[in-house]
């Protein structure tokens, strides 16, 4: 799935993971842009990490609200990752790319 702008909203985010846990889950996520006054924060991701065990391949791009704590959320509750791709996400660092690294064993592409 992938949204940009305006749909890339935290209360999307969540009813996505709650509307795809009954399906099998959720395996490609891919967030562009912010919006400006209802922007995915740490509290989308981990709405993902709770409900989308299944995601192997997540790509944040131009997502300035979202930072360690919510990639940290991925960390823990998606092993499974292969894929993440991080572009102009400014409050990211090294802490939860670590835990990233810890915690996703399957991971065999990281591109900032």
């Amino acid at each position: 799935m992938s949204f940009v702008g305006r749909k890339a909203i935290d209360v999307t985010l969540a009813a996505i993971a709650v509307g795809t846990a009954n399906c099998g889950g959720l395996a490609k996520l891919s967030i562009q842009g912010n919006n400006l006054y209802r922007g995915v924060t740490d509290v989308g991701l981990k709405a993902i990490a709770q409900g989308c065990p299944t995601l192997k391949e997540l790509s944040l791009s131009n997502v300035s609200f979202v930072g360690d704590e919510g990639l940290s959320e991925i960390a823990h509750g998606c092993h499974l990752l292969e894929k993440l791709d991080l572009f102009q996400c400014p409050r990211i660092t090294n802490k939860s790319l670590l835990g990233i690294a810890k915690n996703c064993l399957n991971l065999n592409s990281v591109n900032e």
